[in-house]
């Protein structure tokens, strides 16, 4: 049995009451690994469907699933191969203060795909799993 079924079980399950929520982000898909997991502390990248029947199998009922931030998916692995090909080694977190401009306009991409979810569209993709779920 997998560590993260572990602490869901018996951390979160069992420290929420009942119809309690539990509300997750999570680092999302394999193909997304890279220095940056390692540097942060990043165990394992989740997939959403796979998680979800984990909680179903625990006893929470899944209210919303979806990934998020299908733009900074794209940033990511488009900046990992570009790593890959140039060989580098050297092991970074990309939490770095980035341009305004550049900020702004995540910004407003992030806007714009919380109006998505809120009526009901789910990102096929992204670099986080983004999940709500409540308790038995």
């Amino acid at each position: 049995i997998g560590n993260y079924i572990i602490i869901l079980k018996f951390t979160f399950y069992k420290s929420l009451s009942i119809n309690g929520l539990l509300i997750l982000n999570l680092s999302a898909f394999d193909i997304l690994r890279r220095s940056h997991d390692i540097f942060v502390g990043g165990k394992r990248r989740y997939r959403k469907n796979d998680f979800v029947n984990q909680l179903k199998n625990i006893g929470f009922t899944p209210i919303l699933s979806t990934y998020r931030l299908p733009v900074l998916f794209t940033y990511i692995i488009v900046k990992k191969f570009i790593h890959l090909l140039f060989h580098s080694s050297q092991m970074e977190s990309d939490f770095k203060e980035i341009p305004s401009i550049l900020n702004y306009l995540l910004f407003c991409s992030n806007k714009i795909e919380n109006k998505f979810i809120l009526n009901g569209i789910n990102m096929p993709f992204g670099s986080s799993l983004f999940v709500v779920a409540r308790r038995k």
